[in-house]
C-alpha cells in the first residue's frame, strides 16, 4: 500500500512538459531566460553598454555547462555510472 501511495505521488508531481515537476520546469525558465538574455547581448553588441565586454564568449561560457551538465546526468541515468567510479576507486584504495 505505501508502495502505491508513493508511485501515486510521484506521478501526480510530474508535470505536463515531458514529465518534469516543477523544479525542473523552473530550472528550464530560468536557462531559456539566462539564454535569451545572452543572445540578446550578442545581437545588440553595438550597444555601448554591451561593446568590448566578450558577450560572445560568455554565451559559450555560460550556456555549455547550462546545456551539457543535465545531457550528462540524463545519459549517466541520475549520475549512476559516476557513482559506481567513485565507490569503485574508493573500493580500490583499501
Amino acid at each position: 500500500m505505501a508502495t502505491e501511495t508513493a508511485v501515486a505521488d510521484r506521478v501526480s508531481d510530474t508535470g505536463s512538459l515531458g514529465g518534469l515537476g516543477n523544479a525542473g520546469k523552473c530550472n528550464l525558465a530560468v536557462k531559456v531566460v539566462l539564454a535569451a538574455l545572452l543572445v540578446s547581448a550578442v545581437v545588440f553588441e553595438s550597444n555601448e553598454r554591451f561593446e568590448g565586454k566578450g558577450f560572445k564568449y560568455r554565451l559559450v561560457i555560460f550556456l555549455l555547462p547550462a546545456v551539457v551538465v543535465p545531457i550528462v546526468w540524463l545519459v549517466d541515468s541520475a549520475g549512476a555510472l559516476v557513482l559506481s567510479l567513485l565507490s569503485l576507486v574508493s573500493s580500490a584504495d583499501r
